[in-house]
């Protein structure tokens, strides 16, 4: 009885382990909607030093939520030094 268990604990935890996996692939590397991409593209204008870092984001014809918070991390880490 005890085999029993434990397989099927062994089973959950790796179900559980994989879709949390795919969760973080779907939201880290899909293609970032079209209106965040707009949002994005005004932050790089206000902050002209992040071009580079967007045109290797974009080197692939898509941003990615991933690339999308490297960037508005970054201006808020210049935003922070300015002051």
């Amino acid at each position: 009885m005890n085999q029993w268990i434990s397989k099927i604990a062994i089973a959950f935890v790796a179900v559980v382990a994989g879709s949390i996996i795919l969760m973080w692939y779907r939201v880290s590397y899909l293609a970032v909607d079209p209106g965040l991409e707009q949002g994005i593209q005004t932050v790089v204008k206000r902050n002209p030093t992040l071009q580079p870092m967007l045109d290797r984001a974009m080197s692939d014809g898509r941003l990615t939520m991933a690339e999308a918070n490297a960037i508005i991390n970054a201006a808020e880490k210049l935003k922070k030094a300015a002051k």
